[in-house]
């Protein structure tokens, strides 16, 4: 049995346990589970930003050998090495066509973690017919409660992520068309309109943009936090799947001069396989594509680590290494 108190403060919640039994959980992936559902649940409520976890009357809490001693925020607890710097990023468009924008083709949720957002060049003028994408901004913000964002039951999103269109109108376009909201982590709510689609967020998990193609514009959000860093999102093999010992490593990459690097350890943490691929465009704006058939040796089964990174050209250090682990049958 256990109880629970909660006290307010501003954008602060304290919530106490008392927990004569303790907190009934094993080992470090379980203990940050815990603490990532307690802040997600208690910043639910409206203007509350930040959590302190105490128990047992003390000013600090151990779960586990996890020890919570400050107030924490989504971002703390979202598991992301690197978190979205707020700003305006523009991205130049190859058509100045009257009246054309970008419209929205799919939306996907997956796991909790990503919200991928696909959108495709619309000639409003001509029937919605297919064209390449205007010139369009994307900016990342802290919702400071200025934007009418707030409808329905439910908590506002600490975030908003703005893909806006800027497009050459002969009529009249932007105004707000449709407000949903989605309560599906991370994404809360949508605001969209003939211009531009905001999107609200749980916490500043990184994001990136890249185009298929001129005509196609993707946005993906987050991703399982051990496949994504500054630079780098490993789409494929998955986290903790199974795999054979020849496979494709494929993903996103946002790296000098488009050079990606690749190492695979065994579970005493020996190098078995490395290599290198080419991402299909380098330092930008938008990220590139990579592909990378991996092969290894007939010795190797069982839990290795997948390393994905790019090398420094000043330095030679390692920069944003994500780190898959896998199992090979």
């Amino acid at each position: 049995s256990y109880g629970v108190g909660v006290k307010i403060d501003g954008d602060l919640a304290t919530v106490g346990f008392d927990l004569p039994n303790g907190w009934g959980v094993h080992g470090a992936a379980q203990a940050q589970q815990l603490v990532q559902q307690i802040v997600y649940t208690a910043t639910e409520e409206t203007g509350i930003r930040r959590v302190l976890v105490v128990e047992n009357g003390k000013t600090t809490a151990t779960i586990d050998q996890l020890v919570v001693n400050r107030p924490l925020t989504r971002d703390d607890v979202s598991g992301y090495a690197a978190i979205a710097q707020t700003g305006t990023t523009e991205f130049e468009g190859s058509t100045k066509l009257p009246n054309v924008t970008g419209d929205v083709v799919s939306r996907e949720i997956v796991d909790g973690t990503l919200v991928r957002y696909t959108f495709v060049g619309s000639d409003r003028a001509h029937n919605a017919t297919k064209t390449d994408l205007p010139p369009f901004a994307i900016s990342f913000q802290r919702n400071d409660g200025s934007v009418p964002h707030n409808t329905g039951d439910g908590a506002p999103p600490a975030y908003l992520l703005t893909i806006a269109f800027h497009v050459n109108a002969t009529g009249e376009f932007g105004a707000v068309g449709h407000v949903e909201r989605v309560d599906r982590s991370p994404l809360r709510l949508v605001t969209s309109s003939d211009a531009f689609v905001q999107l609200g967020l749980d916490d500043a998990r990184p994001w990136r943009a890249y185009e298929p193609d001129p005509q196609h514009l993707i946005v993906e959000i987050g991703g399982d936090p051990r496949t994504v860093s500054d630079r780098i999102a490993v789409a494929s093999p998955a986290p903790a799947s199974a795999a054979q010992r020849s496979f494709t490593l494929s993903g996103l990459a946002r790296t000098f001069e488009a050079n990606v690097v690749w190492r695979v350890k065994d579970a005493s943490g020996k190098i078995v396989a490395n290599g290198h691929t080419t991402a299909s465009i380098g330092t930008s704006v938008f990220w590139g594509t990579f592909s990378a058939p991996v092969t290894l040796p007939s010795s190797v089964s069982g839990n290795v680590t997948l390393e994905v990174y790019e090398v420094s050209p000043k330095d030679g250090t390692e920069q944003g290494v994500v780190s898959v682990p896998l199992v090979i049958r």
